[in-house]
C-alpha cells in the first residue's frame, strides 16, 4: 500500500551478501569496545581473511542501568557486625563468623554450580513439560526466584532501556591515530569554519564511532560497517530521561507489577514455549 519495499521474490541480493562480513556479538557480546573491533578485524586479515563487511553488534549504544556486579553479599555484612569491646570475645567471634560465612559460601558456590549444570545439561535440551523442564519450572517459581530476579536485573541486558542516542562512553573516546599533516589539515578547515578550539574538542569527543569506522575503512580493508539497533531502543525500550526528551511531556516508567527497580516481571513458571503458542510457520 505504500509501496516502500519490496517482497522477498521481487528483491535484488545486495552486493554485500558476496562478501565474507564479521560480526562482533560471538565475539564479545555487549562487552564490545573500539580497540576490541580493531583487533578482531586485524587478526582476521593476519590470518588471510578479509572482512568486508562488519557488524558492530549490542553493546556500542548509551544504556541504562549499568551493569553492577555486587562485591559483597548479604552474608559477608555480618563479619561488620560486632560492638564488644574484649578483645578476646571479639576475636573468638570474628573467627566463628569467619567461619560460617566461609562454609556457608562454600556450600552455596557448590549448590549454584550444581544448579547451574542442572540447567545447561538437562534443563536447556529437556522437551516443554517432561520432568526436568517441571522441576526447573518449580525451582524458578520458589526457592530460586529472588535470585534469579536479582540475575537478570543486574548482569544482563534485558533490563536495560536506550538513555540517549549518542553512542556510549566507549565508543565516544576512540581516536583515530593522525600524522602531523592530517592534523594541520584538519585545524585549517576547521578554523575555514570559524569554528572555536572548544567547538573542536566537544565534537571530537563524540566522534569516536566515526572515527572507528574511518579506521575500518581506511587502513583494514572494510567497505561497510552496520551497526546493531533494536526498533523498539533496546531490550526493554526507552528509558523515562530518553522519552521524555523526545517527546519534552512527562513520560513514567511503565511496570507491570513491582518486582526490582528496572525489571518488569518475568514468567518463571515458562522456561520453554508451549507447543500451542508457537508461531505458524507462514504469518
Amino acid at each position: 500500500q505504500l509501496q516502500t519495499f519490496e517482497t522477498l521474490d521481487r528483491k535484488q541480493i545486495p552486493s554485500m551478501a558476496d562478501d565474507f562480513g564479521w560480526c562482533t556479538w560471538d565475539a564479545f557480546y555487549s562487552d564490545v569496545t573500539p580497540e576490541g573491533v580493531v583487533d578482531g578485524v586485524t587478526k582476521l586479515r593476519e590470518a588471510g581473511i578479509q572482512p568486508r563487511t562488519v557488524i558492530i553488534d549490542d553493546g556500542w549504544q548509551d544504556v541504562t542501568p549499568l551493569k553492577v556486579k555486587h562485591q559483597q553479599s548479604t552474608l559477608a555484612k555480618i563479619t561488620n557486625g560486632g560492638g564488644n569491646k574484649n578483645p578476646v570475645t571479639s576475636s573468638i567471634r570474628s573467627f566463628f563468623k569467619r567461619s560460617i560465612v566461609a562454609l556457608i559460601g562454600s556450600f552455596l558456590s557448590f549448590a549454584s554450580k550444581v544448579i547451574a549444570a542442572y540447567y545447561d545439561r538437562i534443563v536447556k535440551n529437556a522437551k516443554y513439560d517432561s520432568i526436568p523442564n517441571r522441576i526447573w519450572r518449580k525451582l524458578s517459581s520458589t526457592v530460586l526466584k529472588g535470585e534469579l530476579y536479582n540475575y537478570f536485573e543486574n548482569e544482563t541486558d534485558f533490563a536495560r532501556q536506550l538513555n540517549g542516542f549518542l553512542p556510549n562512553v566507549k565508543f565516544r573516546g576512540f581516536e583515530v591515530q593522525k600524522s602531523s599533516n592530517d592534523a594541520e589539515k584538519q585545524s585549517t578547515n576547521e578554523s575555514a569554519f570559524g569554528r572555536t578550539a572548544e567547538d573542536i574538542g566537544e565534537v571530537e569527543s563524540n566522534n569516536g564511532l566515526r572515527n572507528l569506522v574511518s579506521t575500518l575503512k581506511n587502513d583494514l580493508g572494510v567497505k561497510r560497517v552496520l551497526c546493531w539497533h533494536a526498533l523498539h531502543g533496546y531490550w526493554r525500550g526507552v528509558s523515562p530521561f530518553l522519552a521524555n526528551t523526545i517527546t519534552h511531556q512527562p513520560v513514567g516508567n511503565v511496570m507491570l507489577d513491582r518486582n526490582t527497580s528496572s525489571t518488569p516481571p518475568i514468567n518463571t513458571e515458562r522456561s520453554a514455549v508451549s507447543p500451542s503458542d508457537s508461531i505458524p510457520e507462514h504469518s
